[in-house]
């Protein structure tokens, strides 16, 4: 109970700073989620590293593209932070939250599952992200690139697109194969 707590409380905090301020409170989501994963999630610690090195491998083949955001401003060598923050937390949370409800036979129906999942959460972000809250990429708002239809998400080229689901392909076959070695 007292893990669900502590969560529920991040959850509060992340959402009450979030509303004032976006950028602070990405950063902050970003660290009490690897404050809680020192607090209660030692054994599940090691995922960070494959989740930090996918994140950061994709940020620097797509940093030209990320140079940017309409609405985030946090910058380092002329590389937003919003995309170093976001993806290898948006892994993370899903490693600690949804990975564990996720059953199968062995790590690849365990992996193919998550990868689904993955994707289904990735367009429902992007969209909301876009349509509700009018985050984009400084690089979309030029309509060089129109996004998906209906949904109005993924302002960016089709190499990028499959970039974005590949690093949950990646990662979630990485954490599956692992988690079933450490069981």
């Amino acid at each position: 109970m007292k893990r669900n707590s502590i969560y529920a409380i991040a959850w509060c905090i992340f959402i009450i700073v979030l509303i004032f301020h976006r950028e602070i409170g990405f950063v902050s989501g970003f660290l009490l989620l690897i404050i809680i994963s020192f607090l209660f999630e030692k054994d599940k610690l090691w995922v960070w590293i494959p989740a930090i090195i996918i994140s950061w491998i994709w940020v620097y083949i797509a940093r030209d593209i990320y140079s940017g955001y309409n609405t985030f401003n946090l910058s380092i060598m002329n590389i937003s932070l919003f995309p170093v923050i976001i993806w290898p937390t948006g892994l993370v949370f899903g490693y600690y939250f949804l990975f564990p409800k996720v059953r199968g036979r062995n790590w690849m129906i365990k992996w193919v599952k998550m990868f689904i999942i993955y994707s289904f959460a990735l367009i429902m972000f992007e969209s909301i992200g876009y349509n509700l809250f009018g985050i984009c990429l400084d690089y979309g708002k030029s309509n060089m690139y129109h996004g998906w239809p209906v949904l109005n998400c993924f302002h960016s080229p089709q190499w990028m697109q499959f970039g974005y689901f590949l690093n949950g392909l990646v990662f979630y076959g990485v954490a599956s194969f692992f988690s079933e070695r450490k069981q």
